[in-house]
Parts: structure tokens; C-alpha cells; sequence
């Protein structure tokens, strides 16, 4: 748990924003469906202070995202003093003046159930534009 945790922060810190969502992505994933065992590494003092940094540093999206995970989680464990560190960790980084979004008010999205995931602004519709046209699993005549 400690091993996967460690390897999902080192590319949650990656300059390119969509790698480091992605690894969020992935965090959010693993939390939802790995045991006590992943969650309390998640909720100790390292991921703490990791998250810390990375909030101060990374990119706006990275930043927004991670706060959403860290609020749902804190959500999801309040019942449990074990798990205490997350909320902890919110209400410290709030009175260093940090917003994060409104309990409940987590973004859901719909379409990513069919595996499609919604563009958000030109750039990303963009980038998803260029994915399209490097995808060798689209004959070189389909491409746009």
C-alpha cells in the first residue's frame, strides 16, 4: 500500500497537469476500492504534508482535484477516529486561508460511465483533438 501510494504522488507531482490528474484520478479509484490497509496510508502524516506542498505548488485543475478527493474523503471516514488525520488536514489548511469546495458538491460525471469523458475548455478540446490524430488504431485514410 505504502509502495502504491508513493508511486501514485510521484506523478500526482509531475509537471504536466494532465499526467498529475490523471494520477489523481487514479488515487480517487484506488481509495474507492482498495481496503483500511490503502486508506490509512492516505490518511498519515507524509500524505498529509505531501499534500500540502502540492496544493501550494501545482497547477489550479491539480489543486481543485485534489481538494474534492481530500473533502470526500473526509466525508466518507468522519465516523471513524482512525482516519481523523483528513479532516485534520482540511480545517488546518482552511485557517491558512486554502478554500476547498462545499460538502456534497463533489463534481460527478455522467458520461465518464460509457468511457467518455466531457471537454471542458478549448484547450482541452484540443489536446483531445491531437490525441485523435495520433491514434494508430484509427487507419491513416479515417483521420480528420
Amino acid at each position: 500500500a505504502k509502495d502504491g501510494l508513493k508511486a501514485i504522488m510521484k506523478r500526482v507531482n509531475h509537471k504536466v497537469p494532465h499526467v498529475a490528474l490523471q494520477a489523481l484520478t487514479l488515487l480517487g479509484a484506488c481509495m474507492s476500492n482498495c481496503g483500511k490497509i490503502f486508506h490509512l496510508e492516505v490518511c498519515s502524516r507524509d500524505f498529509a504534508t505531501e499534500v500540502r506542498g502540492i496544493i501550494n505548488k501545482a497547477h489550479p485543475k491539480v489543486c481543485e482535484k485534489l481538494k474534492s478527493l481530500m473533502v470526500e474523503w473526509s466525508e466518507e471516514f468522519q465516523k471513524d477516529p482512525q482516519f481523523s488525520l483528513i479532516s485534520a488536514t482540511i480545517k488546518s489548511m482552511k485557517e491558512d486561508g486554502i478554500t476547498f469546495p462545499a460538502v456534497g458538491l463533489q463534481p460527478t460525471s455522467n458520461s465518464s460511465k460509457n468511457g467518455v469523458l466531457p471537454v471542458k475548455n478549448k484547450e482541452d478540446e484540443e489536446m483531445a483533438k491531437d490525441s485523435q490524430h495520433d491514434n494508430p488504431k484509427i487507419p491513416r485514410k479515417d483521420r480528420k
